[in-house]
């Protein structure tokens, strides 16, 4: 998926997109709840091992 298309199904904008995929943007839980929804993916898919 580009980051148009997320974008657009998240109503977000591509440089939101854009900073959070480069890490310059931080996202809280709710953020990236909705990310792994879009992905179809679990949010521990998401988190660093330790």
């Amino acid at each position: 998926m580009s980051q148009e298309q997320v974008a657009e199904k998240l109503n977000k904008t591509q440089s939101y997109i854009s900073r959070c995929e480069t890490g310059q943007r931080r996202l809280d839980i709710f953020e990236l709840e909705a990310f792994a929804k879009l992905y179809n993916k679990s949010l521990p898919y998401f988190l660093p091992e330790e």
